[in-house]
């Protein structure tokens, strides 16, 4: 048996985002094939509900004590998401060192909101590798054909500035694809070494199980086609243009089903979307659920609408359940995953009409030798392959 490493996870969130699942999923590869002492940061609220889960998983947790101090912090719309993460990233400041301090990890895993973070690992004097997990495609990278208002570019700026100033004290620096390593080796100070291709551990037996279960659900037991999407809803997601593809599709006499998984602050705006497009019987938006894999698993045809992703949890689990795929062309990797159409159907980015089009074709003709192709891509996102390459890290074997 290889050597045991100590690693400490951070990665302070509000809200339901893959992220914190592939926290757990890594922490228990770490656990599950190496034997590791895996350590999840509970810098206020993170991972709520689900200590019975960690624990079973050979998982240590380890509250830093701030949901003393900010007592539902998590439920105020006021600091929701990146004004959460902000604030809890500066209070955990000091407990942090503190229990860096106290552990002495060899490896620290930072996820999100990572700039304090890392500057507490350098100010604890504790020897230990130095990680930063990017999650999600950084917009500053930009995106083709977009239109980004001027704040957001303000925004892009000073985050490029940031990265550049500070990233390159990490040891290493995650991506879940090449193409966007190689954007960041490119626009950035960051070195080619540096950045390293390491997949987000996705698939595990909880997304499998989803074939097993049942959906209560009553468009499941109808028979028209039923389409599913899944993620937060905000922009980047871009379900109002799945929205409006299925507008289009309805124009022309097909009226299949769409069930979008998941919330966020643009629910309202897709409500009015859906209302006013006169597709109140078509499209129901379920919120979020935390087992959302059954209704990927029984659906007749999943969707990525996003603008970027990187290549997106939700279009793996997808695969992995051998559901026939559609996906934007987004950056980055998405396409990738659908081997550019040889396991799914590829549109543009953006492009109803397009997307209209791939989703009727994909509902008119399906096609098991693209099934086979995506699920195969899906097994380099398993909890082993991701064991094997944070091992690598530490120059260990398999």
């Amino acid at each position: 048996m290889a050597e045991q490493k100590k690693i400490i996870y951070w990665g302070p969130y509000s809200g339901h985002v893959g992220t914190i699942k592939a926290q757990i999923n890594s922490a228990h590869s770490m656990v599950l094939y190496g034997d590791h002492d895996a350590v999840l940061i509970r810098a206020h609220s993170e991972f709520k509900g689900q200590e019975d889960e960690i624990r079973n998983k050979g998982i240590r947790l380890l509250d830093l004590g701030l949901s003393r101090f900010f007592p539902h912090l998590e439920n105020s719309r006021r600091f929701a998401r990146r004004p959460y993460m902000l604030v809890v990233a500066l209070f955990g400041f000091f407990p942090l060192i503190r229990t860096l301090r106290k552990e002495k990890p060899d490896m620290v895993v930072l996820n999100l909101i990572v700039i304090p973070a890392l500057f507490a690992c350098m100010v604890s004097g504790v020897k230990t590798i130095r990680v930063i997990s990017i999650q999600g495609y950084p917009h500053f990278l930009g995106v083709k054909g977009e239109s980004v208002p001027i704040w957001k570019r303000m925004e892009n700026s000073i985050r490029k500035v940031l990265w550049n100033l500070v990233f390159p004290k990490a040891d290493y620096l995650l991506t879940m694809t090449k193409g966007t390593k190689d954007k960041l080796v490119d626009s950035t100070v960051l070195r080619d070494e540096q950045v390293r291709v390491v997949n987000n551990p996705v698939v595990d037996l909880q997304v499998l199980s989803g074939k097993d279960k049942k959906v209560s659900h009553e468009w499941y037991k109808q028979d028209v086609p039923l389409i599913v999407g899944v993620g937060r809803l905000t922009k980047q997601k871009g379900f109002d243009v799945l929205v409006n593809a299925l507008k289009k599709l309805k124009l022309i006499g097909l009226e299949p089903k769409l069930l979008i998984v998941g919330e966020g602050e643009e629910r309202r705006n897709l409500e009015r979307l859906i209302e006013t497009e006169g597709l109140s019987s078509q499209v129901v938006l379920l919120g979020h659920i935390a087992d959302p894999y059954p209704y990927i698993a029984h659906a007749d045809l999943f969707v990525l609408s996003s603008r970027w992703e990187d290549p997106g949890h939700a279009i793996i689990e997808a695969a992995a359940l051998n559901v026939p795929i559609v996906t934007t062309d987004c950056p980055s990797g998405p396409d990738d995953l659908v081997s550019q159409g040889l396991g799914g159907w590829v549109c543009n980015n953006g492009d109803a009409d397009d997307m209209a089009e791939k989703i009727k074709d994909a509902l008119d003709n399906p096609d098991t030798s693209k099934l086979a192709v995506s699920a195969k891509n899906s097994e380099a996102y398993t909890l082993k392959s991701h064991y094997i390459a944070i091992n690598a890290l530490f120059g260990l074997g398999s």
